[in-house]
């Protein structure tokens, strides 16, 4: 509020009074009523858009914590070719660009997430993963 009081009356130098403090204080208390009526117009934006947001697209889809659990227990580089095949819908030779490898090493990375996906799927929860051979 300072500041910009300040800067507004810099701008304005040519019209600060020769006792300036009662001008500062009317620019200070325009300054305090600009802020108040901006905050007021955030936060009844945010709420407008709150609500059209929840009446437009309900969350209705139920989350699988299976799923997720079984993804997150991946190591990062199945993770990945999961996610960019599967979660964004690229193909396997935009994935293999992404992450910089080729289409047939893309396409044996996906078929072993898939598979190593499977079975932290079919695993009880809190069970160690099999040891696996590359």
């Amino acid at each position: 509020m300072v500041a910009e009081t300040f800067t507004t009356a810099w701008r304005n130098l040519q019209r600060v009074p020769t006792e300036p403090l009662p001008w500062l204080l009317g620019v200070a208390r325009n300054v305090i009523l600009h802020q108040r009526r901006a905050h007021a117009r955030r936060d009844a934006l945010a709420q407008r858009l709150g609500e059209e947001a929840s009446r437009i697209s309900p969350n209705t889809e139920p989350v699988d914590h299976d799923v997720l659990r079984a993804l997150a227990g991946l190591a990062e580089p199945d993770r990945e070719i999961l996610m960019l095949v599967c979660w964004d819908g690229r193909s396997v030779k935009e994935a293999a660009r992404i992450m910089g490898t080729t289409h047939t090493a893309a396409r044996a990375r996906l078929h072993r997430a898939r598979r190593r996906l499977a079975d932290a799927m079919a695993r009880p929860v809190g069970s160690a993963p099999a040891k696996e051979r590359v």
